[in-house]
């Protein structure tokens, strides 16, 4: 083997490696692991029925925030509750809890849904 050839076998080695790396740092960049609700600081930490006519006075402000609401429970089914007859909260799973129990929970503001008259929550943690 000549010394020209050897040189070619380096530069495919250096080129695949560097293919390697930067493969790899792609793929880390674009499949981050996503932020957890239960981590996020709140942005509004209270009763649900002050924070209710907070959200009505500028529902874009709040589009996508981390809230933590107290009230209590209005109705439980297979995806959530109903926290004062306002907040619908998603649960996976959702708890063994029953109506009209005082509790404090965490999550995101997904938006209202006018159909229903609710505001919507997912990702939602209890809090103790």
């Amino acid at each position: 083997m000549n010394l020209k050839q050897k040189n070619k076998n380096y530069i495919r080695i250096g080129i695949l490696f560097l293919f390697v790396i930067s493969s790899y740092i792609a793929y880390s960049y674009f499949y981050q692991e996503h932020k957890k609700v239960a981590k996020m600081t709140p942005s509004y930490q209270g009763n649900a029925e002050i924070f209710k006519d907070s959200f009505f006075t500028s529902t874009e402000k709040w589009s996508g925030k981390v809230v933590v609401l107290s009230g209590n429970i209005s109705s439980l089914d297979d995806q959530g509750l109903m926290l004062n007859e306002t907040f619908f909260c998603q649960l996976h799973p959702p708890p063994s809890l029953k109506e009209g129990t005082q509790l404090t929970i965490k999550g995101r503001l997904a938006g209202y849904d006018d159909l229903l008259e609710e505001i919507k929550l997912d990702e939602c943690v209890i809090l103790e």
